[in-house]
């Protein structure tokens, strides 16, 4: 993944913090660790949230199922879910090339397991499942 794909999917996480009207320190420190797994350096990360990055949709599908998922965590890791972040959440799954039909799956199988993390192989079943 080209670094301009990575500060991308930041910015895409960025946007997700921002749709409720707040950014709470809980979100920035997950849009840190996805930075810090993504081998973005933490300048970069700032230099994002100063400045627009243009997405570039990810070419394998596998990236963009994974970061839907980043996408909904994002949206309920501080424990509230505002109905403007799952239309978010849905927008950007069109921005992805994903059913957004399927994120309806994705947000009731976090429900479902909130104690453990879905492996890639549910989430690729809820999003063929999904119309992909």
């Amino acid at each position: 993944m080209t670094h301009e794909e990575k500060m991308g999917m930041l910015r895409q996480l960025f946007e997700m913090t921002l749709s409720d009207g707040e950014i709470k320190p809980v979100e920035y420190k997950f849009l840190y660790e996805i930075a810090l797994s993504l081998e973005v350096p933490l300048e970069d990360l700032e230099e994002m949230i100063e400045r627009e990055y243009n997405f570039k949709l990810p070419k394998q599908l596998d990236e963009r199922i994974v970061q839907i998922y980043r996408l909904a965590l994002m949206m309920k890791v501080d424990k509230e879910i505002a109905i403007q972040e799952v239309n978010m959440l849905k927008s950007m799954a069109l921005q992805l090339g994903l059913h957004p039909e399927a994120v309806d799956g994705l947000l009731q199988a976090i429900k479902e397991k909130s104690d453990r993390v879905l492996s890639f192989d549910e989430l690729e079943q809820i999003f063929t499942v999904g119309g992909n």
